[in-house]
């Protein structure tokens, strides 16, 4: 077990083991299968299958990294401690994705099981299909509770029901779609504007390694869109070409008005980036 991880360390102890299983961050796959373009010719081939989570893989990132480790892969969402395991993308679901079904590598797949899963506005009634709502699931893996915190308990429990924060709409199809988290979502002159949304278009730029948007104030719109973007290895980083590229993808107002470059974000432990931190700079 390894508590940090980097693209070299990962690949050299999965062909010093012989590993055929691993489990990782987002994060990680994404610096591992974009670190370096002879990654797939030194890659061992035990590898059978790879669980992710912590955070969103855009699906042009999860792509290449199918590509690279040439194995099964399976996405697990959840809320951690307080509710375990929420979903589940299973290595069938990624193989029907590259099978055509491509929309499929942008989803968090269906409740997993022993979850009852809903989608709910504020007031806890379930949103139709093609909606946003915040997940709501119960399951035996729910905590009962923070430890004498009742106020702060009564926040995310109600009648049995967990709810972390996490916006996601349901396909016909019954797969999930993670729009982001409550508290990342921009307001920009009344309009919603969902984080993942405009990375998963910019992380399909060849010039961007990695991305993470947040909201900023701003005094005519009360908030603007900032991109804080890691530049691709030998990439040359043009910021009216990226501007352009988003204009063509997204709807005007959630084109980024400010765009940074970083050489890293802010991370926890797991390697999701804490956009908190990312809005203070």
């Amino acid at each position: 077990m390894r508590w940090t991880c980097q693209a070299s360390s990962c690949t050299s102890a999965t062909t010093r083991t012989r590993a055929t299983r691993a489990t990782s961050s987002s994060s990680t796959n994404t610096r591992t299968s974009r670190s370096t373009p002879a990654l797939q010719d030194k890659q061992v081939r035990t590898l059978e299958s790879i669980g992710y989570g912590a955070a969103p893989m855009s699906p042009a990132l999860l792509r290449r990294a199918l590509d690279v480790f040439d194995c099964d892969f399976m996405n697990m969402f959840g809320a951690g401690t307080e509710a375990g395991l929420q979903t589940v993308l299973t290595p069938e679901d990624h193989r029907r994705a590259l099978a055509g079904e491509e929309h499929l590598l942008g989803s968090i797949g269906k409740a997993g099981m022993g979850v009852a899963l809903r989608l709910c506005d504020d007031d806890l009634n379930d949103v139709p299909d093609g909606t946003v709502g915040e997940i709501v699931t119960r399951s035996d893996a729910c905590m009962s509770g923070y430890l004498d915190q009742p106020e702060e308990t009564a926040k995310v429990l109600v009648d049995g029901w967990f709810r972390g924060g996490d916006l996601a709409y349901r396909d016909a199809d019954g797969f999930l779609y993670l729009s982001g988290r409550k508290n990342d979502m921009i307001i920009r002159g009344g309009e919603n504007i969902y984080p993942i949304e405009i990375e998963d278009v910019l992380s399909s730029h060849p010039a961007i390694h990695e991305v993470a948007v947040v909201g900023v104030p701003d005094e005519r719109w009360g908030e603007v869109v900032r991109a804080h973007v890691v530049v691709a290895e030998g990439a040359a980083f043009d910021e009216d070409d990226v501007r352009a590229y988003a204009r063509q993808r997204l709807a005007g107002y959630k084109v980024p008005a400010i765009f940074q470059v970083d050489t890293d974000f802010p991370r926890n432990a797991s390697g999701k980036v804490l956009k908190r931190a990312l809005r203070k700079q």
